[in-house]
């Protein structure tokens, strides 16, 4: 009967502890214990109808139930006051991108531990229902400081206070790129065009304002970066401390078993990388993660219950990126790579299910706007026009281009992304390369060949400063373009000086052809020593250098100052007259042999042409 004994102590703190001071709590701790211990001793069978045995049961028994009822009124009120603590929240007058710390609330709390643990064991039934206050009322405790952090964030991002009428998601769903910079652009349609939609008059000001104050469409938004670096940073943290603290205060882990524990080593590690991995089917990552959740049902309750607290989070967290990604295209890319990295570090620092979980699915979803953000600048390319009356010098999209791989070399360096940008490099170019042949060939003020040279010129140009491995072969190809097409235009244009001695010896070559043996050529009557003579003495070296010098004219008029190709053209040029000069005198040789006909100028005269008419100008 002695066993069934309680101090009096110990009756004292189950009636009347006080469950607002530590001592209390820890008094109460010691007596629920020691009821414990006297309500778990080992009876036999007759020792139940002794009345004195039956008298202490029921003794311990209204202990119970009384120090219960009290618990669970002292701490049913303790959840509902932090719920709706308004001290503890955003101050978005400092500016600072800091969300409030719940450590005191975490060490509030963690001291009824014990007794949570025993409430558990002794009705199931309310620890559930506790747990579900506690989710309820610290909701909402989150959910005011999430949507102040975010709108905070929306205004840091836009510069505005207008931004602070809605929450982010919905702001995302408001905003539109239909004035986009792309669209001002003269040459180049909306960029965002397939993804726009109707929105009010405000916000889209708004956007204009955030993208009149950028460089360019791909440029290095820094303030973003930032943002989105501090909001992970906080984020992180906080997920994790809330994580850990419902996972003891709960008991989470409590019914986890060795094996379990190993499972989730093997298998729910393999899913969340998953997680990281899988960019382009969020069904496989669902399916994986539903897998990991069934063998281990604690890991499924922890996440479940996360997701509850934190129910704003994911769709806050799509618009954040959503809005990056509508005020600078470049962003989708800094996003890929830090969202990436950071869902890794997790993966890699802790058990924080429900983080990994939240950066898979964003992870998704960046991947989705980096590839709506590739299709985008693809199509711009592809459907470029260029107004007939304007000059083509380098076409914008190129420049872009150039631009889009300064940009995504250095947010892409040293990082495991470097697969999906690759990926995303051929799709742009092979865009270009078509565009530029494209554009080239519709009627414009510059002759095809000179747009083509010039803007691959600037393409081999630009991939031989950036040294990508994996844009080899186009560089080859683009030098490949470049000179061939130099090529064709000094040999299409070189032929004016020259025009019709061209043509006489086109037609020496002609009659060759035919049949008509070299030495007997000159008994053509259009081709004889006397018609060669006559075109011969139309080319005096003063009207050879006069030709040149309006040559030169017009190729500085076709060739623009940018790309810097006048003196590689003019040097192709004139060892093109210097060869076409040298065939000249072997045909007159072969096919008008002993007649003395020779050209009225040299090959040192022609050096001397060009270098004349390089230095005057």
């Amino acid at each position: 009967l002695h066993m069934l004994n309680i101090a009096e102590e110990h009756q004292h703190a189950l009636r009347n502890g006080d469950l607002s001071k530590p001592a209390g709590v820890q008094a109460c701790i010691a007596a629920v214990e020691a009821l414990n211990n006297c309500m778990n001793v080992k009876l036999l069978p007759g020792h139940r109808k002794m009345q004195s045995v039956a008298e202490q049961l029921i003794k311990c028994e209204s202990l119970r139930q009384h120090f219960e009822s009290r618990f669970i009124r002292h701490i049913n009120n303790m959840f509902v006051l932090q719920g709706a603590d308004q001290n503890i929240t955003l101050t978005q007058e400092s500016g600072d991108l800091i969300l409030p710390n719940h450590r005191f609330y975490h060490e509030e709390l963690l001291p009824y531990t014990p007794l949570m643990a025993w409430l558990k064991t002794s009705n199931p039934a309310i620890f559930t229902d506790l747990s579900k206050v506690y989710t309820d009322n610290i909701r909402k405790l989150y959910e005011r400081q999430i949507k102040e952090f975010f709108d905070l964030v929306k205004f840091k991002l836009t510069g505005t206070k207008e931004g602070m009428r809605f929450r982010i998601q919905e702001s995302f769903e408001k905003l539109t790129a239909s004035t986009s910079n792309l669209q001002k652009s003269l040459f180049r349609p909306s960029f965002y065009e397939h993804l726009g939609s109707e929105a009010d008059f405000a916000d889209r000001g708004m956007m204009d304002r955030v993208r009149d104050g950028q460089d360019g469409e791909w440029s290095i938004s820094t303030s973003c970066m930032q943002i989105t670096d501090q909001v992970l940073a906080e984020l992180e943290p906080m997920c994790i401390a809330e994580e850990e603290f419902i996972t003891k205060f709960f008991m989470m882990n409590e019914d986890r078993s060795s094996e379990t524990v190993q499972q989730e080593v093997i298998l729910g590690s393999r899913s969340d990388t998953l997680i990281v991995v899988n960019e382009d089917s969020s069904e496989r990552i669902r399916i994986c993660r539903s897998v990991a959740e069934q063998e281990d049902p604690a890991l499924h309750s922890t996440r479940k219950m996360m997701s509850e607290i934190f129910s704003t989070l994911e769709a806050d967290l799509k618009g954040f990126v959503n809005l990056c990604d509508k005020i600078n295209p470049s962003n989708s890319l800094h996003l890929l790579v830090t969202v990436s990295q950071r869902a890794l570090t997790v993966q890699d620092g802790g058990p924080c299910s429900f983080l990994k979980s939240t950066l898979g699915n964003i992870l998704v979803q960046v991947k989705r706007n980096f590839d709506k953000c590739i299709y985008a600048f693809c199509k711009q390319i592809e459907e470029a026009k260029v107004p007939k009356k304007i000059r083509v010098v380098i076409l914008p999209f190129v420049v872009e281009f150039d631009e889009f791989l300064n940009v995504a070399e250095s947010i892409f360096k040293n990082t495991d992304r470097r697969g999906n940008l690759d990926k995303a490099y051929n799709k742009v170019i092979a865009a270009v390369f078509a565009s530029v042949k494209n554009i080239a060939s519709m009627n414009l003020k510059k002759p095809p060949d000179v747009v083509i040279m010039e803007n691959f010129h600037h393409i081999f140009c630009c991939l031989s400063k950036m040294k990508i491995i994996s844009l080899e072969d186009k560089k080859k190809e683009a030098y490949q373009q470049y000179t061939e097409h130099c090529n064709l235009y000094v040999t299409k244009y070189l032929g004016q000086p020259l025009e019709k001695l061209n043509n006489f010896f086109d037609g020496v070559k002609a009659r060759i052809s035919q049949g008509v043996k070299e030495d007997e050529v000159s008994y053509q009557l259009a081709f004889s020593k006397q018609e060669l003579r006559k075109v011969i003495e139309k080319y005096q070296g003063k009207e050879v250098k006069k030709a040149l010098e309006n040559l030169y004219k017009k190729v500085t008029k076709h060739l623009s100052e940018e790309e810097n190709l006048l003196q590689v053209v003019w040097r192709t040029m004139q060892g093109e007259f210097v060869r076409q000069y040298k065939e000249f005198e072997d045909m007159i040789a072969r096919c008008y042999p002993g007649s003395g006909i020779t050209m009225n100028f040299t090959v040192e005269d022609i050096l001397q042409y060009f270098s004349d008419i390089t230095k005057s100008n």
